[in-house]
């Protein structure tokens, strides 16, 4: 195998610099191997559809939220940060891996490759951590959002009248602007671990690919690191959406059972009180049903002289109190059901993308002796 001298310097450590091939490989193109076909099932397919979804859910709460009741619970502006984080997602990391799935792969010297140009290498390097910092952005934001509810459930009517300003973890804006910041700072790290090597084959032309460092494929702090953020940034804020999702739901259904409970009681206590009286009492009394909280009417004494106006009788003004309380009440359990699934939606599609991160990881790890449960080695992957 002849020897190609250096095109430049080889550089220094610094991550993300290009090294130089200082030899000849030899390459053969190949078809994707079981490995490969699940990376491509995943990509080409699972993670568009789960981004996709995660836009439409929020198209669709947006359009049932349309109403100015619902402004004081602030839900248009974690919506509308959760559509922005997931499109942003859905173009850079589902067009990326979607074109990426259609490439073959190489293999030099026993190492299993994915040509790319110089270009596309060092895109691969920057646009991975920002596509995931816009995941655990929109898992974060999903945290605020069931974070308010959550105390709205507990609190009554707040979610309607914000009579109190936001002390402790400050307006929405700086929430959302907080969350950003923290995402970017935890996921850029990532960029440390790779860099761009140039490899030269023996036929064919010079391409490049993306590989970790020495330092991250042998040591134990880049897994640490990875493991972290997978448990910091999603399985954490996971849990936490899932115990205040099945509060608020309990929640719902308690309090719907107490109001069905408190209705009947006064219905009941309605009708006994009625039949009770003398029959001419009961002529001249009126029960007009009952509402939500339970309106019963008794014997009024005469009513005034009739005006010119027109007035609207006491039963009908009752009656359209208790369809208003009605119709607000169902509104908000409908609204809560929908953010329920909507949390539960973006669970479960954060759980899904780490199940693909945390397959990435068990690829790169294989000289860590790293094994998943059911006991594959698989080979370092080079991205």
């Amino acid at each position: 195998m002849s020897e190609r001298i250096p095109a430049a310097p080889p550089p220094g450590p610094d991550v993300g610099m290009l090294v130089y091939c200082d030899h000849l490989e030899n390459c053969s193109w190949s078809e994707p191997d079981a490995q490969n076909r699940i990376s491509i099932i995943s990509y080409r397919y699972c993670y568009p559809t789960i981004s996709g979804v995660g836009i439409v859910g929020s198209l669709l709460l947006l359009l049932v939220l349309r109403d100015a009741r619902f402004g004081g619970a602030g839900v248009y502006t974690y919506l509308r940060c959760l559509m922005l984080s997931d499109s942003a997602a859905l173009t850079m990391a589902g067009a990326t891996f979607l074109a990426e799935t259609w490439q073959t792969y190489v293999d030099c010297d026993g190492r299993r490759l994915q040509p790319r140009s110089r270009a596309e290498a060092i895109w691969r390097i920057v646009f991975v951590p920002f596509a995931n910092a816009m995941v655990g952005f929109s898992m974060g934001v999903t945290l605020w959002m069931t974070y308010d509810r959550y105390q709205a459930v507990r609190v009554p009517h707040e979610l309607w009248r914000q009579r109190r300003p936001e002390r402790r973890c400050g307006g929405r804006p700086l929430r959302i602007a907080a969350t950003l910041f923290v995402s970017l700072a935890l996921h850029m790290p990532q960029t440390l671990g790779y860099h761009v090597v140039e490899h030269c084959p023996v036929e064919g032309d010079t391409f490049y690919a993306v590989s970790l460092i020495h330092g991250a494929a042998s040591g134990w702090v880049w897994p640490f690191y990875q493991w972290a953020l997978q448990v910091l940034v999603r399985w954490l804020p996971a849990a936490v959406v899932l115990y205040c999702n099945s509060y608020i739901i309990v929640a719902i259904k308690r309090r719907e059972r107490r109001v069905q409970a408190i209705a009947n009681t006064m219905s009941q206590q309605c009708t006994e009180s009625v039949t009770r009286r003398p029959r001419g009492e009961s002529s001249a009394s009126s029960c007009s049903g009952v509402s939500l909280v339970g309106v019963c009417e008794l014997p009024r004494p005469p009513a005034p002289p009739p005006s010119p106006l027109p007035q609207r009788p006491p039963s009908a003004s009752v009656d359209s109190a208790r369809r208003q309380r009605q119709r607000r009440q169902e509104a908000e359990h409908r609204m809560e059901f929908l953010l329920a699934a909507t949390a539960a939606s973006y669970l479960v599609s954060n759980c899904l993308q780490s199940a693909l991160c945390i397959l990435e990881l068990v690829y790169e790890q294989r000289d860590l002796g790293f094994q998943v449960n059911i006991n594959i080695n698989l080979p370092i992957k080079y991205v």
